[in-house]
C-alpha cells in the first residue's frame, strides 16, 4: 500500500517537482497550466504545468496505487477551492486498473 509520502515521490519522479513550469507563454496547446493532481483519499498531491500526452503515465500511477486520480485546472483546486476541490470539473478522471478514463472539461471555463 502506498502512503502519501510514497505518492509524492512517485509523482515527483514521473512529472518533476511541484510547481513545474513548461512554458512562460500560456498559449501552447496540449498543456494544462497550473494543473492540480488530486488523489482519492489523499487530496492534492501535485501541481504544475501538465502535458496532456502524459495522461498514460498518470493512468499507470492510478493502477499502481489503486486509487482514482483527478486532474483539475488551477481555479478548481486552489484559492477558495483549496479545501474542497471541484472534482466534478476535472479535466479528466482516471480510475485504477484501466477502468474508464473520462476526458472532459477541455474548455477553459
Amino acid at each position: 500500500m502506498y502512503n502519501k509520502s510514497d505518492i509524492y515521490k512517485l509523482l515527483d519522479k514521473t512529472f518533476g517537482s511541484c510547481g513545474k513550469l513548461l512554458s512562460s507563454s500560456k498559449s501552447a496547446l496540449g498543456i494544462i497550466y497550473n494543473g492540480n493532481i488530486i488523489i482519492e483519499g489523499c487530496g492534492k498531491v501535485w501541481y504544475g504545468d501538465f502535458r496532456l500526452i502524459d495522461e498514460s503515465k498518470l493512468q499507470e500511477i492510478a493502477n499502481t496505487i489503486n486509487k482514482t486520480i483527478y486532474l483539475l485546472r488551477e481555479h478548481d483546486a486552489r484559492f477558495e477551492n483549496e479545501a474542497n476541490p471541484k472534482l466534478e470539473k476535472a479535466v479528466f478522471t482516471l480510475k485504477p486498473k484501466g477502468e474508464y478514463s473520462n476526458v472532459k472539461n477541455m474548455d477553459k471555463s
